[in-house]
């Protein structure tokens, strides 16, 4: 990935870093409890597990630390490290773990792409909604895999090709209405099961496993909307829209969606792909 490039998410996801455990992002969190219950399935968990033989886990642009906090409440024994590209994120994150004391826990700024941790340093690695921004993605996957011990597991999740529709359509209509060139969306490059099976098998796995859960929720107003857009990625494509633009835009693209929660079209689908990649 370009420096250009990483600076452009970094900058993106360090603006939304205060919005983005916002409740309108609920898929977040619901995301974060199906990754961890699949980590505490697969590795041990019981009484037996020693202080002297902790449960390493690393997750990769972990955000504002959404999965990595549900892990170290909820695992024994683990030693959790999150990274990610925005120190804005982080500090979020790092907020959490002060509330809540959390000692098994910790955090770092580092590059996805530029990991120093040696060789099978950990039991599982996950990475929730971040496999996709890489541009690399076979490299980035091998790479992890070198970092888990044999038996280990690398779990991610993905959006749906029809996440955040209709109401993303209209939103990318509108865009292009104003001027803007949408960019290629990052998230559809795994939003089907033949992409990630794709890019697994090429990373060399040697067991994957692809599952679908299904979500979504009701829109009541505009606002709801908006403040999806407000404090997540989309954040981003609005920032580049020409600031005398701005508000004129939000208020085209706004009435659109008030048209539709009036017309009870409402649902946006939020659907997402767990992806669980094993080692031998």
């Amino acid at each position: 990935m370009t420096t250009q490039r990483k600076e452009m998410i970094e900058q993106t996801f360090d603006t939304v870093a205060s919005g983005y455990d916002h409740s309108a992002l609920s898929f977040f969190p619901h995301t974060a409890e199906a990754i961890v219950n699949i980590l505490k399935q697969s590795i041990p968990t019981d009484e037996s597990t020693s202080q002297n033989n902790d449960i390493k886990i690393l997750d990769v642009c972990t955000g504002t630390g959404v999965v990595a906090l549900h892990a170290a409440k909820t695992i024994p024994h683990s030693e959790i490290i999150g990274i990610d590209l925005s120190s804005g994120m982080l500090k979020m994150a790092q907020k959490k773990v002060d509330r809540d004391n959390l000692k098994n826990i910790c955090f770092h700024q580092q590059d996805l792409e530029a990991l120093t941790y040696p060789a099978q340093s950990f039991d599982a690695i996950s990475c929730s909604f971040g496999l996709f921004f890489i541009d690399d993605m076979v490299a980035a996957l091998k790479n992890l895999k070198t970092l888990l011990k044999p038996g280990g597991q690398l779990i991610i999740s993905s959006f749906t090709q029809d996440a955040f529709e209709p109401y993303s359509s209209l939103f990318l209509s509108q865009y292009e209405a104003f001027g803007q060139e949408v960019p290629p969306l990052s998230w559809l490059r795994l939003s089907s099961v033949d992409q990630l099976k794709n890019v697994f098998n090429d990373a060399d796995f040697d067991m994957i496993d692809i599952n679908e859960v299904s979500l979504g929720s009701n829109i009541h107003s505009s606002n709801e909307w908006w403040d999806i857009v407000w404090n997540a990625g989309y954040r981003g494509l609005y920032n580049q829209i020409p600031l005398d633009k701005q508000e004129e835009f939000k208020k085209c693209h706004l009435k659109e969606i008030q048209n539709l929660c009036d017309n009870n079209q409402s649902w946006m689908d939020t659907s997402y792909y767990v992806t669980v990649a094993t080692i031998k």
